[in-house]
């Protein structure tokens, strides 16, 4: 999940000029001659005013003070898409580490570690960092400084960072370049409401959409009874198992066993006898095995 390190040498080098650069218009700290000995504090002071002030970086484009070559340019040039904010880093995946911005339409981000990987500066997620995200070369990586919040997470919060980041994912996918510009595949009322219904969480979050849905759309209600049957079916296979009913076919209408037999066809019969047409397709089948 670390970017290659001839694009890591390219990129502290881009970095640093357009820093030099910032420090030049507003004359906040002396630089060392070795840009890595800068202290934090003057790094930070530095690359605050930059962001503070994006226009510098169309500015550097413009005037190439470094007389750099046009393909550093357009690198430098895309850093004007930079994301800045507050995010938690919720897990290290083997591509890129993924990155969670929170607020009203949560937003995941596949970010790529630079010299040291993620585990080692951040240790085990979740983590809660200020940081400044910018594109590279069709990636996302980090300007390099980590600004870390002291925050210890219970576990009510993880469960509402985890549905923050179903959400991103299911809305957005996982974000990998920079710019966003927020166009995604349209999901159908179908796939949303099953979304919707995944979990007791989801359930509980999004109950007036669940409602809106199926209000617009009665068609949808097969869908709804379907899907909350599947969790009430992992409910009654437990309490079947458990009374040593090992095997067969059940059927289950708004949480309610109303017919079983060895084989789907038997059940199916019982269906048909027992249940009015209207309501079939809300039957829902399952196999204890």
């Amino acid at each position: 999940m670390k970017l290659p390190e001839k694009d890591v040498k390219v990129f502290y080098k881009l970095h640093h000029l357009l820093l030099r650069y910032t420090n030049k218009k507003y004359n906040l700290v002396t630089i060392p001659e070795n840009f890595f000995q800068i202290s934090l504090e003057d790094l930070r002071d530095l690359r605050n005013k930059l962001y503070d002030n994006p226009q510098l970086i169309d500015e550097y484009v413009e005037k190439n003070p470094d007389m750099l070559p046009g393909n550093e340019l357009k690198i430098i040039e895309s850093w004007h898409d930079f994301v800045r904010g507050d995010f938690v880093v919720i897990k290290y995946l083997k591509k890129y580490a993924i990155f969670l911005e929170l607020g009203d339409t949560p937003k995941a981000y596949g970010v790529l570690a630079l010299l040291s990987p993620f585990e080692e500066i951040l240790g085990t997620p979740p983590a809660m960092v200020k940081v400044v995200l910018l594109p590279f070369k069709g990636k996302i990586i980090y300007d390099g400084i980590f600004q870390p919040y002291s925050i210890i997470f219970g576990k009510n919060y993880r469960k509402r960072i985890n549905q923050a980041y179903q959400g991103a994912k299911f809305n957005s996918g996982i974000i990998e370049s920079l710019p966003f510009d927020g166009k995604t595949e349209r999901k159908d009322d179908r796939e949303r409401l099953k979304f919707y219904l995944k979990n007791e969480q989801n359930r509980i979050a999004y109950e007036e959409e669940i409602k809106t849905l199926i209000r617009k759309d009665p068609h949808l209600l097969p869908v709804f009874h379907q899907e909350m049957s599947k969790i009430h079916a992992r409910r009654t296979g437990r309490i079947l198992r458990e009374i040593g009913v090992s095997q067969g076919w059940f059927a289950l209408l708004e949480g309610v066993v109303i017919g079983s037999g060895l084989t789907k066809s038997d059940v199916n019969k019982t269906i048909d006898a027992l249940v009015p047409p209207q309501k079939k397709d809300f039957v829902y089948f399952f196999k204890l095995k």
